[in-house]
C-alpha cells in the first residue's frame, strides 16, 4: 500500500512537473483581446479625457482599432481608437448631449490616434482613464484602418 501511494504522489509530481504553465485567458495578470463592441461604453466615457486640452469642438471615437483587458487589481482596459471633430462646440454643447445623433462629425475635421487605458475597480468605485494622443491622421490612413 505504502509502495503504490508514492507511485502514485511520484508519478502526480512529475507530471505537475513537466507541465509548461501559461497564463490561462481569464486569470490575473493574464492579457486578453476583448471584442471591440464590449469597449464601446469604456470609450464613449473617455471623451471627457479626450477632450481635457481641446478648446474647440468636441472630438470622439468613431472607431476602435483594438482591445485589450488584463485582470489585475480590477481590470486593465487598454484600447487603441480613432477620433474625429464633431459639429458641436464645447462651449455650447453639455458633455450629457454628445452622442452620434447630435453631434455628427465634420466631414473634414482632425483625425487622431489616441491610446486609451482604463482602469476599473468597482468595489472601490474607481474608475481612472489615462488617454494619450499617438498622432495625427489623415482620411486615407483612416481607410487602411476600415478594412481592418
Amino acid at each position: 500500500m505504502c509502495v503504490r501511494l508514492l507511485l502514485m504522489v511520484t508519478t502526480t509530481a512529475a507530471q505537475i512537473a513537466c507541465r509548461q504553465y501559461s497564463p490561462n485567458e481569464g486569470a490575473p495578470g493574464a492579457v486578453e483581446h476583448v471584442d471591440t463592441v464590449e469597449v464601446k461604453d469604456v470609450v464613449w466615457h473617455a471623451i471627457p479625457a479626450l477632450n481635457a486640452d481641446n478648446d474647440g469642438n468636441w472630438i470622439v471615437p468613431f472607431k476602435v482599432v483594438s482591445a485589450t483587458r488584463q485582470i489585475v487589481s480590477g481590470l486593465l482596459y487598454k484600447i487603441n481608437v480613432l477620433t474625429t471633430e464633431t459639429k458641436c462646440s464645447k462651449s455650447q454643447t453639455p458633455l450629457d448631449d454628445i452622442n452620434a445623433t447630435n453631434c455628427p462629425i465634420e466631414t473634414d475635421g482632425r483625425l487622431e490616434k489616441w491610446e486609451i487605458d482604463y482602469q476599473e475597480q468597482e468595489w472601490l468605485d474607481i474608475h481612472n482613464y489615462t488617454v494619450r494622443k499617438v498622432g495625427d491622421l489623415t482620411w486615407d490612413q483612416v481607410k487602411l484602418y476600415k478594412k481592418r
